[in-house]
């Protein structure tokens, strides 16, 4: 077997070795990108962490170090598919848990051939997987997995998909695949960014927060880079009515609690004003980090008008209408000033927000 007679270090570091090599030559070295898989595999089952960790990390190298229409891909992608999950439910090692969600990462920028083998299936279990390692009481093992549901929202956006639906005979699971390609800025973005930010934030765990604000502005990067401007302002918009989510969430929850059912657990921290500072830092940490610096000042001055739609709405939440005055104030700071007419509506939409009565 691979190193076999040498101590676990220098296995660990043979292996390290090997991802190093496989990151940054991948496509010279595709011929061997299944006999790496092989070696994960096999260090995997090792009795030292050092060397299962290592093994973890060498399938994500060699995963990355591919072009995604490589011949090798589907192979080597479905056996790491299978290390991520068996590293994703070892419990006991932090360290190959956080490898896993890297892991998970590399099969999903690599095109997900892996995730699409079998409809949605693989796809829906990664969710799943990853979704619940968002409460993991370490840091680093909470932002792997809130960036690798980054990435499986990205994913959907991949030829690779197309090319799956474009292979795919069963008709049933040809129409999974092609519901998901559709959704790709709708029901798959809510699946895997907003809802779980939402929960996480009317739960007030803030370290779950943090965590999914950072694959936030992952996502806003890759939007950014992808989309243009356009597409970043209706994102934008996006991100302020999370606030609206929560808000109705919140709601939800009290009525319950006032029909005499039993109401959600620790939804939140709202205030007597209506806030839900949990939500409203989240999105503010977006649109502050992430959004704004990104957008041209033509695309700034588009979003800073969206905001005061968003104001002058009726039935505006208190936490979207927070957040949509921080992020003019934000904005006319940026721009450095605004005309005579600009200001004029601002001030009515931020009078007509105070004055007007919440839901």
């Amino acid at each position: 077997g691979e190193g076999a007679g040498l101590n676990d270090g220098v296995r660990a570091g043979m292996l390290d070795l090997l991802a190093h090599l496989s990151l940054h030559h991948g496509r010279f070295l595709a011929s061997a990108a299944a006999t790496n898989l092989v070696i994960s595999k096999n260090g995997s089952k090792s009795g030292s962490k050092a060397v299962r960790v290592a093994a973890v990390r060498l399938a994500a190298a060699t995963v990355e170090g591919l072009h995604p229409r490589d011949r090798a891909v589907p192979e080597v992608q479905a056996e790491a598919y299978a290390l991520f999950r068996q590293s994703a439910k070892e419990h006991g090692c932090v360290d190959t848990q956080a490898a896993g969600a890297a892991l998970i990462s590399a099969i999903a920028r690599g095109g997900g051939s892996a995730l699409w083998r079998d409809g949605c299936y693989y796809w829906e279990e990664a969710l799943r997987l990853c979704s619940a390692h968002l409460s993991h009481p370490t840091q680093a093992v909470r932002d792997g997995y809130a960036l690798a549901l980054c990435d499986l929202s990205v994913a959907v956006s991949h030829e690779v998909l197309e090319d799956a639906i474009n292979a795919e005979k069963r008709a049933a699971k040809k129409a999974a695949l092609v519901r998901l390609r559709g959704g790709a800025r709708g029901e798959v973005l809510q699946r895997t960014l907003v809802q779980p930010l939402v929960s996480a934030a009317l739960r007030g765990a803030v370290p779950s927060c943090a965590s999914l604000s950072l694959a936030w502005t992952s996502y806003v990067g890759w939007v950014a880079a992808k989309e243009g401007d356009s597409v970043l302002v209706e994102l934008a918009v996006q991100v302020v009515q999370l606030c609206d989510a929560a808000a109705s969430a919140k709601a939800q929850s009290d009525a319950r609690a006032f029909a005499g059912m039993p109401p959600d657990t620790h939804l939140g921290e709202a205030l007597a004003s209506g806030e839900l500072p949990h939500i409203q830092a989240c999105a503010l940490y977006i649109l502050r980090s992430a959004v704004i610096e990104a957008l041209t000042e033509s695309s700034q001055k588009a979003l800073l008008h969206q905001l005061v739609g968003l104001l002058v709405r009726p039935g505006c939440a208190v936490p979207t209408a927070v957040v949509a005055l921080e992020g003019l104030s934000i904005l006319m700071d940026v721009l450095g000033e605004v005309g005579e007419e600009e200001g004029g509506t601002l001030l009515e939409a931020a009078v007509m927000s105070q004055v007007r009565p919440s839901p």
